[in-house]
C-alpha cells in the first residue's frame, strides 16, 4: 500500500470517530436546568444561545438583537419577532421542542425540559 493510501485512509478513520459539526448531532445540554433564558435572533440568521435546558415551569424570552425580521415558530406557537422585538414562553411540559424560524429555514433552535 502507498503512503498515500495509507494518510488518505487513516484520514477516514479519524474524521469518522470525531464526527462532524452538524448541530442537530450536538447532545444534550448539560449543567443546571435554568427558570429563565433569554435566547437572542441575531442577523446571522441564529438563535443563541441555540439549545437551551430549562426546568419545567421555565420561561424563555426570545429577543431579536438585530435588524433582520424572524419568527419564533413550535408547536401551535408562531409569532413574529421584527427588530427590537421580544417574545416569551413558559414551558411547563417535559421534553424536547424544536424551535425554528419560518423566515430562514437555517434557523433553528431546541428547548429541553426537565
Amino acid at each position: 500500500m502507498t503512503r498515500f493510501a495509507i494518510v488518505a485512509a487513516l484520514s477516514l478513520l479519524a474524521g469518522a470517530c470525531v464526527g462532524g459539526s452538524d448541530p442537530a448531532a450536538a447532545p444534550t445540554p448539560a449543567g443546571e436546568p435554568a427558570t429563565a433564558v433569554t435566547v437572542d435572533s441575531t442577523d446571522k440568521l441564529t438563535y443563541e444561545p441555540a439549545r437551551v435546558l430549562l426546568k419545567a415551569g421555565g420561561t424563555v424570552t426570545w429577543t431579536n438583537t438585530g435588524r433582520v425580521p424572524h419568527t419564533v415558530t413550535f408547536s401551535g406557537f408562531d409569532k413574529p419577532l421584527k427588530a427590537g422585538d421580544e417574545v416569551t414562553f413558559t414551558f411547563t411540559t417535559s421534553g424536547t421542542t424544536k424551535v425554528r424560524c419560518t423566515l430562514h429555514p437555517r434557523m433553528t433552535g431546541e428547548i429541553v425540559v426537565v
